[in-house]
């Protein structure tokens, strides 16, 4: 359990860094927060996607799958409910992006 805990803390740092890491460049405070929960989502989707191979041997029992699987699925990042929000939260980024590239380009 106390292994599950640490990696699970490590899988949530790392998705955090890697979307505050791709954030950076953004300059507008509100984009680059919602451009950090957009980017949080895709990792962690592509993280699962990845992850998907220890679910067989966390199936079939194996000790080091069933660590990563078991981990992976207890970040903070993990669930359809997460993913959702994520959407939304992109489509709202691409609504406030539009919306400000239209009044830029008003003369």
């Amino acid at each position: 359990m106390n292994w599950v805990l640490t990696l699970s803390c490590f899988f949530t740092v790392l998705i955090l860094a890697l979307s505050l890491l791709s954030s950076l460049w953004v300059k507008d405070k509100i984009n680059r927060i919602l451009t950090a929960i957009a980017f949080s989502g895709l990792y962690s989707f592509i993280l699962g996607g990845v992850f998907n191979q220890a679910y067989i041997g966390f199936m079939e029992g194996d000790i080091e799958e069933t660590l990563i699987f078991s981990a992976f699925s207890k970040n903070l990042f993990f669930g359809t409910i997460y993913q959702l929000f994520t959407l939304i939260i992109l489509v709202c980024l691409l609504v406030r992006v539009f919306i400000i590239r239209k009044r830029s380009k008003k003369p």
